[in-house]
């Protein structure tokens, strides 16, 4: 593994971290484009590659618990 992809997976690691601390402190619903929550939000179209990215990011609501 080059240097590049150890920066990557550190990276990765770091962001994993930041979501556990937030998913504690917040609750987060996934809504669709058009503020749909639930089955009615629309399904992620997931881009292929290293760290499984989403299409046009992924919309939620975020509330303090």
């Amino acid at each position: 593994m080059g240097c590049c992809s150890m920066i990557e997976l550190d990276y990765i690691t770091e962001m994993k971290t930041v979501n556990v601390a937030v998913e504690r402190a917040f609750d987060v619903e996934v809504v669709g484009e058009n503020g749909r929550s639930g089955s009615a939000a629309t399904a992620p179209r997931f881009v292929p590659g290293l760290t499984a990215s989403i299409s046009g990011g992924l919309p939620v609501k975020i509330r303090r618990v």
